[in-house]
Formats: structure tokens, sequence, C-alpha cells
């Protein structure tokens, strides 16, 4: 670029945006990063920077950084200085295909991984792994009730949960405190399906419904340790979504549906959750639209 001077200055890089809304494809090579409020439908506004295989779920931890865990068993975290920022490490989930993750602090904490199914992949049930970057993964959370872990949630005070395919005709919830032992079978969970899991402020546990009939389903529990309270719902989904979070504020939840290849957004309290939303720009619904998730910046 010329200035007043006569000579030619370089012009600097952009800033990375410090908050957004990240957005994975199963069948898609990056995760795509777009402005936390998209009601205009614009194209995203980042790639990040590291290619992808096989993201279900993707996750972001209490400081900010992206967890993107792949189907072949590698668990990739970014940095946590805003959106698509660079790869900070990746880890090998060694016990199984992983489909969802959640930390409060991927970089010095645990990252709880769960397992579809585990290795060998062929008929082997899923689990939770337990892992860090520094260490790897290194205990291996099973429970008999687990055929296939499709979301797992982590709150503050180190609990875990595993949302799971079961051997029977209904989805089973997993408790499992501190992260450790053979865990427990939540009771009065209602689900009708298997999905994801978050927590909001309030330490409800979301748990999503991916019904076999197109249109799924958002629940409201709290506790779960083992019993869970019914707070609020079944909430109608507009399609069919396996995995949404909530915005760092709470009142946000963008859903990754399935069923028409775009992102919903939906307002959400623990005892109303309504369509607001969608949008598509640079989503392709054959690259099946899998996770979303907020950033916490």
């Amino acid at each position: 670029m010329r200035v007043r001077d006569g000579r030619l200055h370089g012009v600097p890089a952009p800033a990375a945006a410090k908050s957004g809304l990240y957005v994975s494809e199963f069948s898609g090579a990056n995760t795509l990063g777009y402005a936390s409020n998209n009601r205009r439908n614009r194209e995203p506004i980042c790639t990040v920077p590291w290619t992808q295989s096989q993201v279900n779920d993707i996750a972001v931890d209490g400081k900010g950084a992206l967890i993107t865990p792949e189907g072949g068993g590698t668990v990739v975290v970014g940095a946590a200085t805003g959106m698509c920022a660079p790869e900070v490490q990746s880890i090998n989930d060694t016990y199984g295909y992983a489909g969802d993750a959640a930390s409060s602090d991927a970089a010095t904490s645990a990252i709880v991984v769960g397992n579809f199914r585990d290795n060998p992949y062929d008929g082997q049930p899923g689990s939770i792994s337990v892992c860090t970057l520094a260490n790897g993964c290194t205990s291996n959370l099973t429970n008999p009730s687990i055929a296939g872990v499709v979301g797992v949630a982590l709150d503050k005070h180190g609990n875990c949960w595993a949302d799971s395919e079961s051997f029977g005709s209904l989805p089973v919830l997993i408790y499992f405190a501190k992260c450790r032992g053979a865990g427990t079978v939540a009771t009065s969970f209602q689900n009708t399906s298997f999905g994801g899991l978050d927590i909001d402020g309030s330490g409800n546990l979301i748990a999503m419904d991916e019904t076999a009939n197109d249109v799924g389903q958002i629940w409201v529990y709290h506790g779960c340790n083992p019993a869970c309270r019914l707070i609020g719902g079944p909430f109608p989904m507009l399609g069919e979504s396996v995995y949404g979070h909530l915005n760092p504020q709470g009142n946000r939840l963008a859903m990754a549906d399935i069923a028409y290849g775009q992102v919903d957004i939906y307002s959400y309290s623990p005892t109303s959750v309504k369509y607001m939303y969608s949008f598509t720009k640079g989503l392709r619904a054959s690259y099946e639209v899998q996770g979303t998730a907020y950033t916490t910046q």
C-alpha cells in the first residue's frame, strides 16, 4: 500500500475475532468460524487452520480453545487466542472412536472424550476416555449399560456424564462422579433417543434427542447424579440435530441441523427453548452438518 511518503508499506493482517461460533461437518475437511450473530446468513469469517477427518461434535473449553475429536482417534486442541487460532497440540485417543469432548481448560486439565465405539471398532461398546495434553489418554470409563457414547458433559466440579446408545430400545445416561469408577445409570431420564449434552450456567443438563422422524427434541434436567429432575421440555427442534451448544451468555443455543444442512439458533432458558433463525452460507448438506460450539471469549 502506498501512503503519503511515497513508499510502499505492508498492510497489517486483521486481528482475529475474539468471539464467534464454530461449525463442523462430518465429511468436511475444515471447521468453519462464523460471527456469533449470523441472522443475515453471512459467509464464514474464518477457517480453522488444520484439516479434520470424521468430526462429529466439537467443543470449546472454558478458556476459549477449540477441541475437535476425530473419528480416527485424534483429538486436536487449538490456542485460546481468538477465533480460528492455530493448533496447540493433538493427542491420540487410544481407546476408541472419538465423537465428542469436553474440558474446562484443555491446555492444563482433563479432556473427557466420548467414544462411540472402543477398539477394535467392530462390535465393541463405547466409553469415555480421560485425557490430558501432557500425558495423553490414561483412563477409560465404562459401564455395562453403554453400547455407544454419543454425547459427553463435564461440570465445574469435575463430574461427567455419557449420553449413550443403549443395548435396548431407549437411550441411557450414565453419571461418573469425579469422572471415575464404573458410573451409575441416571434415573428419570426421559429422552427417547441419544444425543449430545451441554450444561447451562445453573448447572442444568441440556440433553439433545435425535428422534426417528427427522424432528428432534431438547430436554433440560437438573441433577442426574444419578436422579434426574425434569426442568423443561421436550422442546421441538426445527429439524434433526444430534449436537448443539450454548453461547457464553447462556441465552442462545446453536444446533447443527443434519436434516436441513444448516445451523439453527434458538433462544434458551431452562423452561423455554424457541426457534429464532437459521444460516447455511458456507455449509453443504451433503457434508452432514454435525457440530457447533460458541467461543467463550
